[in-house]
């Protein structure tokens, strides 16, 4: 997990406040509202410059890889950005030790 904090961490050196501050000029579609969504999205946009190549990823908040639904389901998904999942409760336990809250498992 350390190589996701450091793609955070990274992001955060090299993306500006400034940068932050001009970011729905920049991208004006599906704007990053966070550093690490802003680097993210220069990574995009340096392999794929056509501009209506923004509109193919759909943004919509999420916990980590669920639907938009999901944000909906508790409070505690609403104040959660990251795009990276780390806030998701499984993978609290690789930094932890121990899984905040336990899911049952599934019979398929």
């Amino acid at each position: 997990y350390s190589w996701v904090d450091g793609l955070r961490d990274h992001a955060t050196s090299v993306v500006s406040d400034l940068q932050m501050k001009f970011a729905e000029e920049r991208f004006p579609i599906n704007t990053p509202e966070t550093k690490e969504g802003y680097f993210y999205r220069s990574l995009f946009e340096k392999h794929f410059p056509n501009p209506l190549a923004a509109k193919t990823i759909p943004q919509v908040k999420s916990v980590a890889c669920s639907s938009a639904a999901a944000i909906e389901w508790d409070k505690k998904f609403q104040e959660w950005q990251d795009e990276s999942g780390r806030s998701v409760d499984v993978h609290v336990h690789n930094y932890t030790g121990s899984a905040g809250t336990t899911y049952p498992t599934s019979d398929f």
